[in-house]
């Protein structure tokens, strides 16, 4: 364990493609630094930010994921709880170990662009909604 811990502290500090400042690798995203990116974690979450200003979170996690050059998986936005963002989402693809860049991920077909987000609303609304109705009648059922 200690020669991991070793590894880890010696490496020397890499230089963000955005602000310029040199950071050590905890301050970046894993994916950030192995896709060779190099954009720190304070830039992508401040331009997700930004973005989210401008347009929806689906658009907004669309393009960081295009910066980052990680996959855009729809299973994994739509998984998000409201208020979490670019930073969960990136730990959701991880932990399914997904190794597909940005291109790939288009091409697999897990792609879906949400054009309508009230649309993408009212379907999780109606989706809450029938899953409440259906355990009302299991309920009444077994009354």
């Amino acid at each position: 364990m200690k020669n991991i811990k070793k590894s880890i502290t010696n490496q020397s500090p890499i230089q963000c493609r955005w602000c310029g400042k040199e950071k050590k690798q905890s301050q970046y995203f894993k994916c950030s630094i192995e896709n060779h990116v190099n954009i720190c974690s304070d830039c992508i979450n401040k331009k997700y930010t930004d973005l989210c200003d401008k347009t929806d979170k689906a658009k907004a996690i669309l393009i960081c994921c295009h910066y980052l050059d990680i996959a855009f998986k729809y299973d994994i936005f739509k998984s998000l709880a409201i208020g979490e963002g670019i930073g969960i989402y990136i730990r959701q693809l991880n932990l399914r170990q997904n190794p597909d860049n940005f291109e790939q991920g288009i091409l697999s077909g897990s792609f879906e662009l949400i054009t309508d987000p009230k649309e993408h609303i009212r379907n999780q609304a109606k989706d809450k909604i029938s899953s409440i109705i259906n355990e009302l009648e299991m309920i009444r059922n077994d009354i």
